[in-house]
C-alpha cells in the first residue's frame, strides 16, 4: 500500500533527524551568534560611537529647556525625536540579520543541524544587549542634558519606554527582514511600512483628529503608545508651567489634555508595547519558518 506524503513531507521527515537534542542545538548557534557579533568589533565600536555623538548632538539642541510654553513644546518635541531615532536605528541594524544568513541557513537547516526556533532565537537573543546598550547610551545623555523630570524614578521609567519602543522596533526589523526575499527588499519597503505608524504617533496628528478609517492603525503604532507613555511619566507631576497669557498650559495634566492623552494610561502603554513587540518577533518566527519549508 502506497501511502501519498505532501509536498513538503521531505521537510517533515527532515525536521525528525536532528543530529543533536534542542538545549545543545541551542547552545551552539547562540555561541556562534555571540563570536559572529564579537568578531565584528569596529561594526560594534561605530555603533556605539554614533549612540553617542547622537546623543551629544540632540542634548546641545535641546539643552536645559525651561518649563515654560515654548519648553514644554521643545521636550516633546525632542521625546518624539527620540522615540523615531531609536525605533529607526534599532530597526535598520537589523533588518537584514536573516536575509543575509539564508543561504548558510537553508543548507544547515536541511541538513538537520538545528531546527528553526533555534537559529531564531539564538539569533535575536544574542543581539539584544548590544541593542540595548545603544539605546541606553543615547537616552542616558539625552535625559540630563535637555532637562527631563529630575527624579531617579521618572528616568528610569524612562529607559524602560524606550528600551521596549527599541526592541519593538528591532522585532518590526526581524519581521521585514523574514519576509523579504533579498537584501535589497527589506530597507526598501521597510520605511513605507512604518511610516504609518509614526504619522499616528501623536506628534503629528491630533489622536482625537484621526480619520475612522485609519483609527486602527493608532492601536498598531508603536510610537502612539511610547509617546504616550513618555510624555505621561514627563507631565503628570509637573505642577507649575510658567505662563504669560490667560490660554496656556500651566501644569502637566494641561499638556496631557492638549494633545488628548490620558494620565491613566502609562502603564497599559507599557504593556501593549511590549503585546506588540511579541507579535511582531511572533509574526518574524512565522516567516522564518514558511521560508524555511521552501527548498529554493
Amino acid at each position: 500500500m502506497k501511502v501519498k506524503l505532501p509536498l513538503n513531507s521531505y521537510h517533515v521527515l527532515q525536521s525528525k533527524r536532528y543530529k543533536v537534542p534542542w538545549i545543545s542545538q541551542f547552545r551552539t548557534v547562540f555561541w556562534r551568534s555571540c563570536l559572529s557579533l564579537r568578531r565584528d568589533v569596529v561594526l560594534l565600536k561605530v555603533r556605539l560611537f554614533q549612540a553617542a555623538a547622537m546623543g551629544l548632538l540632540i542634548g546641545l539642541i535641546f539643552l536645559q529647556q525651561d518649563m515654560d510654553q515654548k519648553g514644554v513644546m521643545n521636550i516633546n518635541g525632542a521625546i518624539f525625536l527620540l522615540l523615531v531615532n531609536v525605533s529607526f536605528n534599532n530597526m535598520y541594524t537589523v533588518i537584514n540579520a536573516f536575509t543575509v544568513e539564508e543561504p548558510v541557513f537553508r543548507r544547515e537547516h536541511w541538513n538537520g543541524m538545528y531546527r528553526v526556533d533555534v537559529y531564531f532565537l539564538s539569533k535575536t537573543i544574542s543581539e539584544a544587549p548590544i541593542l540595548m546598550l545603544m539605546t541606553t547610551i543615547l537616552i542616558c545623555i539625552v535625559y540630563w542634558m535637555t532637562g527631563f523630570r529630575p527624579d531617579l524614578m521618572a528616568f528610569l521609567i524612562c529607559l524602560v519606554i524606550f528600551n521596549l519602543a527599541a526592541h519593538t522596533a528591532a522585532s518590526f526589523g526581524y519581521m521585514i527582514s523574514c519576509i523579504s526575499t533579498g537584501l535589497n527588499v527589506a530597507p526598501s519597503i521597510a520605511s513605507p511600512f512604518i511610516l504609518p505608524f509614526v504619522i499616528f504617533g501623536g506628534f503629528y496628528l491630533n489622536i482625537e483628529s484621526v480619520p475612522k478609517y485609519f483609527i486602527w492603525l493608532k492601536y498598531l503604532s508603536m510610537f502612539y503608545y511610547g509617546n504616550e507613555a513618555l510624555l505621561i511619566n514627563q507631565w503628570v507631576p509637573i505642577q507649575n508651567i510658567t505662563c504669560t497669557s490667560s490660554h496656556c498650559m500651566r501644569d502637566g495634566k494641561a499638556v496631557l489634555a492638549s494633545l488628548d492623552f490620558n494620565e491613566d494610561n502609562l502603564f497599559p502603554n507599557i504593556i501593549a508595547i511590549t503585546v506588540l513587540m511579541i507579535v511582531f518577533r511572533i509574526l518574524a518566527f512565522i516567516g522564518l519558518l514558511v521560508k524555511s519549508s521552501r527548498r529554493t
